[in-house]
């Protein structure tokens, strides 16, 4: 089983361009989920995982391996399919796709 040490949440997209979830980005969203038009917020991480040192509390994870995130489904089949993960440190809280995360998922990825 793939597990990602981080606790997620889903965000409306409203509320995530209340605390500054860049327009590009919700449009992106919208179009890519119009039906829950939402974004996953970092809840937490487990205490000394690779994934504390990547993500904050309250990050959104917008993307991973260059496709859009926004449902627990999409980051599993994410996660599942890949042995490496590329999400990134993002600015303002915003994790997008940037640099390949190494230790974040269990074996990288398995």
């Amino acid at each position: 089983m793939v597990v990602l040490d981080a606790e997620l949440e889903p965000q409306s997209l409203s509320r995530a361009a209340q605390f500054g979830l860049p327009t590009d980005w919700v449009t992106a969203l919208v179009k890519y989920d119009p039906e829950r038009r939402q974004v996953l917020r970092v809840r937490s991480c487990v205490a000394g995982s690779h994934a504390a040192g990547v993500f904050k509390d309250g990050d959104l994870l917008l993307a991973m391996q260059g496709r859009l995130m926004s449902s627990f489904r999409d980051v599993e089949d994410c996660l599942t399919e890949f042995d490496q993960v590329c999400v990134g440190g993002g600015r303002g809280g915003l994790v997008g796709v940037s640099g390949c995360v190494r230790g974040c998922v269990r074996g990288c990825g398995g």
